[in-house]
């Protein structure tokens, strides 16, 4: 008994990066999905969730007697993975949106490349009585690297950062947009890129 929930426990953590890249898919989704609520076409919303939903229900019911809990999780990343794709594509015919793809694919791509490295170190580098540290440490380093070449991409100094969130805790906060200088411009514009990139890279602490 006691082997068996060791190994079911180990499955649960192994799902958790292809839950959270999921989740990913689905914060693109509902920014993606904004056009047909704009453009008065709802029933796009119906249609595509509809179609996610069939996906999530043919890949559990083929491929569960098989794969167990891990079929869930796939379907789920396929199926937010797809409405994502349909909500671009036809948003881009009713209601066009000119969204930084090659930037939110490379922080996609960044992010996943990092979760390999920590994976290799964690297997090669880290003894199994110190796994638990071992990998805190080297997450947040990775972590921290994640954060300094976002930076660098979006061109955003941390003192500038820093200086804009002495600003927000002063109560500063409610500067008017055509008034707020030009790098606070850019933190604000480039947030929510950062945010699903970051969200992304919980990939790194899987094994806590």
């Amino acid at each position: 008994m006691r082997k068996s929930i060791r190994e079911t426990s180990k499955q649960e953590k192994d799902i958790i990066p292809i839950v959270l890249l999921a989740n990913v898919f689905l914060g693109i989704y509902y920014n993606m999905s904004i056009w047909y609520k704009v453009a008065n076409k709802m029933y796009w919303g119906m249609i595509i969730t509809g179609i996610g939903a069939a996906i999530t229900i043919v890949l559990c019911y083929y491929y569960i007697p098989v794969y167990g809990i891990f079929a869930p999780a796939w379907a789920t990343l396929i199926c937010y993975t797809a409405m994502t794709i349909l909500a671009y594509l036809i948003g881009q015919k009713y209601y066009p949106i000119p969204y930084p793809l090659i930037r939110i694919a490379m922080y996609l791509f960044f992010s996943v490349m990092l979760f390999i490295i920590q994976q290799w170190i964690k297997v090669v580098c880290i003894p199994s009585s110190m796994e638990v540290i071992y990998t805190l440490a080297s997450g947040s380093i990775l972590l921290l690297l994640f954060v300094l070449v976002a930076a660098k991409i979006e061109k955003i100094s941390l003192s500038a950062i820093r200086k804009s969130i002495r600003k927000k805790i002063a109560g500063n906060g409610g500067t008017p947009s055509s008034k707020m200088p030009g790098c606070n411009r850019k933190i604000r514009d480039t947030g929510h890129d950062l945010s699903v990139a970051l969200l992304h890279s919980g990939f790194l602490f899987r094994k806590i």
